[in-house]
């Protein structure tokens, strides 16, 4: 065991060692941070609020999907008002906000899905 550039403990995998903190990994010694491009799709009160319909935006590859949204809101603050009725979809599959952890992989879409009303 070493410690990553984080500071934490390292445990050994394979032919790496990965950080305990998420998103670093080390590789003799060096320790990297990885990143991944993903297509963020936008719906309703979420693209009214952004003026998008899409981007692809940079993040870590391991987040949380309550960092994903804060990251999201960062960019977007007028998104801070669907806070808690949003609903994140990952690769066509619903995820509540929250401590869940997310592993994203390159081109990963990320649909941001607020609450519909109308009838």
């Amino acid at each position: 065991m070493g410690f990553g550039l984080c500071g934490r403990r390292a445990r050994a995998d394979s032919s790496s060692t990965r950080c305990e903190c998420l998103n670093f990994t080390c590789v003799s010694g060096h320790c990297t941070y990885m990143n991944t491009e993903v297509s963020v799709l936008y719906f309703a009160k979420s693209a009214e609020l952004t003026g998008l319909k899409a981007e692809i935006i940079t993040v870590p590859s391991n987040i949380t999907s309550l960092q994903l949204w804060q990251d999201l809101e960062t960019r977007h603050p007028r998104l801070s008002v669907l806070r808690d009725q949003v609903v994140l979809a990952v690769r066509q599959e619903y995820v509540p906000l929250g401590a869940q952890p997310l592993t994203l992989r390159e081109g990963d879409e990320v649909a941001i899905i607020p609450p519909l009303s109308g009838g």
